[in-house]
């Protein structure tokens, strides 16, 4: 159960005191309280369905949790193609970093699996590749169409191959247009770090039935869900709504990613009159949700268990 205060608190109190937080200009305010213990409500103001911006990653991820399971992982792999050719398939990890990771959460690595890569091609007697790539696992386009421009900052676009979170200077917010290729020239270069001659790089759909060279694994569904809402990680959330819908046997593309959230949600009795979901991150303004949804969800329970990554949610913030 959640955890209980150890001194009561009084729902008078607590309505006292919300009661008494000046307006001023305000005209708009939406809130929700509910005993987390008895789900009884405490105060509830404005609850008309309104822009959630990133508490919208409540939600998100506790489907993921539900849908995919807490351990399941994303592989990134390498596989062989014709002649010389190599190529790295990106499998959704939204975390995967180019160098090894040494604090926490950890995580896959470009490195790690370069240095796989090159020991299997050693063991063939293949010094020289030609390196394509393949992030076909997601649906076109990668870039919401309700995005705004200047949101370049704070999310990349969404393909199913990115590394660094797409950012080629870590000290610069600036992502790469083309997370997919950025990833693929950071990969060439660990291979060439490990003695392996890489002539060239494009794109490229791995053949059905390739044999994988090398594989790595991305850090399990329930870190991942912790990482997006430690960090409102834009990217992260968004991958896993795309997992989401590949689970549910959809196409990963940002339509069929919000239909299947929002169906998700309505099926846990998540959903109020008037919502909306536009993306799984919370940058659409077309997105719309209420406190209450935000609120009950603290209590969701995700394997038997509640759900735990929520409990009180601002929305528009």
């Amino acid at each position: 159960p959640p955890d209980v205060p150890a001194t009561p608190v009084s729902a008078a109190a607590v309505r006292a005191r919300l009661d008494a937080v000046p307006r001023g200009t305000l005209t708009d305010v939406g809130l929700f309280v509910a005993d987390a213990v008895t789900g009884e409500v405490v105060y509830a103001e404005g609850g008309e369905p309104r822009t959630p911006a990133s508490t919208l990653k409540l939600l998100s991820g506790l489907v993921a949790l539900d849908v995919l399971g807490p351990e399941r992982t994303f592989p990134t792999r390498v596989v062989r193609g014709p002649g010389d050719q190599v190529v790295l398939v990106g499998g959704g990890d939204p975390l995967l970093a180019s160098a090894r990771p040494t604090g926490y959460p950890g995580g896959a690595s470009l490195e790690e699996l370069a240095g796989a890569t090159a020991a299997a091609l050693a063991a063939s007697g293949v010094t020289a590749v030609s390196l394509g790539y393949d992030a076909s696992l997601f649906g076109e386009p990668a870039w919401h169409p309700q995005w705004p421009e200047s949101f370049r900052w704070s999310v990349a676009p969404v393909p199913a191959l990115t590394a660094d979170h797409a950012q080629p200077n870590p000290a610069d917010p600036a992502r790469a247009p083309d997370p997919s290729r950025f990833a693929a020239d950071q990969f060439a270069a660990r291979l060439r770090s490990a003695g392996v001659t890489v002539a060239s790089v494009a794109p490229a759909a791995a053949p059905a039935g390739g044999a994988t060279l090398a594989s790595v694994a991305s850090l399990p569904v329930a870190t991942i869900v912790e990482q997006s809402l430690r960090h409102s990680d834009n990217d992260a959330a968004e991958t896993l709504v795309r997992h989401v819908a590949l689970a549910r046997g959809r196409p990963a593309t940002f339509a069929d990613a919000a239909d299947v959230l929002a169906s998700e949600l309505q099926a846990r009795d998540l959903w109020d009159d008037g919502m909306f979901i536009s993306d799984g991150n919370g940058i659409s303004s077309a997105n719309r949700v209420t406190p209450a949804v935000l609120a009950r969800a603290g209590g969701e329970p995700v394997g038997g268990e509640p759900a735990r990554i929520g409990g009180a949610g601002r929305v528009g913030g």
